[in-house]
């Protein structure tokens, strides 16, 4: 199964790993480009960041949690390149 041979840090993560890896699947290399230009830009200094980080909802971690999902996505996306 290839959620369990990712071997991420927490199977609650499985979800953003297949999307990731499932957008990769249908992106053509000018659209991944895009994915990644997001991705990068998905950093603490961007004001985007906080509101991804603020739809995750509220608790103690939440903005480790929002990062986790972002790397955990981007490791699928990576999965096949």
């Amino acid at each position: 199964d290839v959620v369990i041979d990712a071997a991420l840090q927490d199977f609650g993560l499985a979800p953003a790993f297949l999307m990731g890896l499932d957008l990769r699947a249908l992106c053509a290399d000018d659209d991944a480009q895009i994915v990644y230009t997001f991705l990068d830009a998905m950093n603490e200094v961007n004001p985007a960041w906080m509101a991804f980080v603020r739809a995750r909802g509220v608790g103690d971690h939440v903005e480790e949690d929002a990062r986790a999902q972002i790397d955990t996505f981007r490791q699928g996306f990576d999965r096949n390149v």
